[in-house]
């Protein structure tokens, strides 16, 4: 679930150093491993890459091009300066290009690439454009587009011809959009980092896109088996981000609905199926609330659908990073044990607490909150989560890799109940989510991978 970023510019200028890095920075909460760009003018290229966190980077020369990646590092792909993107192949009859991939390919050591086992699907994807014996870089992309299985968006950029290519598995699985202005395109994991750049759309299934003076051309699309993946509206995307569904259901058109929209969706959903006997004349003494930051939608529309009180008694501190794509177990509590603060001004003592949260999958954050909550003397604690219970490994970008850290996989609703010392725990299930979607965006729950849901994964995708 790596963030990739291109921007191509008609012309060259300098702002486009501090665009490729603010796009990154939108894009941080998508890897946090490592960073790297490449600005380029005339075949006078620049190449920044570090570990960690993007920083601010001052160049003063003017470029045209550039292309960005954060990394979210798994547990199969390990941190490395190797592994920093934009990587550079060297195309027999093409010459050199720039690749930059988010995603995880399942089917390319059929393809005998002779590569050390140490390296990860990126630079298979590189040495597998190198070895092709296509004459145009269309043909070797459209090639790619229709051979490779796996789940991966793909920037590559190509000095020789000055041409940015975007594509997009035929599963879909991975947000892609493109924006313009004045000055060229930008094409960005999530609208957010478009910034000065206008939304245009979504790249399609299977699409493959081609950026050059002449503008945006899209050029081949295959027509594929759509799995477009839960979890990016759940919890991966940001919630101002686009959620387009021109891929899906052209007729069914909402360009302005937003991954928080969704998000409100999932909370009201929950507040239908509550079972809890509220006492409307002491609501005073009942308070939601939202897990920072993600289920802060989720939990705002829980209480505005049943009418009670919703109070954000707390904040993700300054400076902390999403524990769920930490590397290791050991990193994951490290970083839940340091990121909340309370509100001082909100008082729960003795009040019966609703906190909401977007998902539950290895549980690391949920016992810290729930400590923290105890520690303010609430009379009651209820558990509401807007997903089903995460049971199964992800192969597609999810460090998922086993059953056995997910912690539903060893409880219960009513023993991890127990477990956690509170009144009540409720999840929405795959129906519950399918209606949403379906009512919200249009979707279908054969035009979505809930296999960390339900453990059904498309033969194709099944690593």
């Amino acid at each position: 679930m790596c963030g990739i970023i291109g921007i191509y510019n008609f012309f060259s200028n300098t702002r486009i150093n501090n665009e490729i890095q603010k796009g990154l920075q939108a894009l941080q909460h998508r890897g946090q491993d490592s960073h790297g760009y490449l600005l380029d003018y005339k075949n006078q290229h620049k190449v920044i890459k570090h570990l960690g966190l993007i920083e601010p980077y001052t160049i003063l020369n003017s470029y045209k091009t550039a292309l960005g990646h954060t990394r979210y590092a798994t547990s199969k792909n390990t941190s490395s300066e190797n592994s920093i993107q934009p990587l550079l192949g060297n195309h027999s009859k093409l010459g050199e290009f720039y690749l930059i991939h988010n995603g995880n390919i399942n089917n390319l050591k059929q393809f005998k690439l002779g590569l050390d086992s140490d390296l990860n699907d990126s630079h298979m994807l590189v040495r597998y454009i190198e070895n092709n014996s296509k004459s145009t870089f269309e043909e070797i992309l459209t090639q790619l587009i229709t051979e490779i299985n796996g789940i991966y968006n793909l920037l590559i950029y190509h000095p020789a011809n000055d041409t940015v290519y975007a594509l997009k598995d035929k599963f879909g699985n991975r947000p892609l959009c493109i924006g313009s202005n004045r000055r060229g395109y930008c094409i960005a994991s999530e609208s957010v980092a478009l910034l000065e750049y206008d939304y245009l759309r979504e790249i399609k299934k299977g699409e493959l896109v081609r950026i050059d003076n002449n503008g945006e051309q899209s050029i081949f699309i295959h027509n594929g088996f759509s799995q477009v993946c839960l979890f990016e509206y759940i919890y991966l995307q940001k919630p101002d981000s686009l959620v387009s569904d021109k891929h899906i259901a052209i007729e069914y058109e909402k360009p302005n609905l937003t991954i928080r929209d969704i998000r409100k969706c999932f909370g009201e959903e929950l507040a239908r199926k509550e079972t809890y006997n509220i006492n409307f004349s002491n609501r005073n003494n009942i308070v939601v609330i939202g897990a920072p930051n993600t289920g802060i939608p989720i939990g705002e529309a829980f209480a505005k659908k049943l009418d009670i009180p919703y109070q954000q008694f707390l904040q993700k501190k300054k400076g902390t990073h999403r524990s769920f794509i930490q590397k290791d177990t050991q990193s994951r509590l490290e970083e839940c044990s340091k990121k909340f603060l309370r509100d001082t001004s909100i008082d729960i003592t003795n009040k019966i607490v609703f906190f909401v949260d977007d998902s539950l999958v290895r549980g690391n954050t949920i016992k810290s909150v729930i400590n923290l909550l105890k520690s303010f003397n609430p009379k009651e604690i209820h558990f509401r989560i807007s997903s089903p219970e995460v049971k199964y490994p992800c192969y597609n970008g999810i460090d998922i890799p086993t059953k056995e850290e997910l912690i539903m996989n060893h409880y219960s609703i009513e023993e991890f109940i127990k477990e956690l010392d509170i009144q009540s725990l409720i999840f929405l299930s795959t129906t519950e989510m399918e209606y949403v979607l379906q009512k919200n965006v249009g979707f279908s729950k054969k035009n979505t991978c809930m296999s960390c849901f339900d453990g059904k994964y498309h033969p194709l995708l099944d690593f």
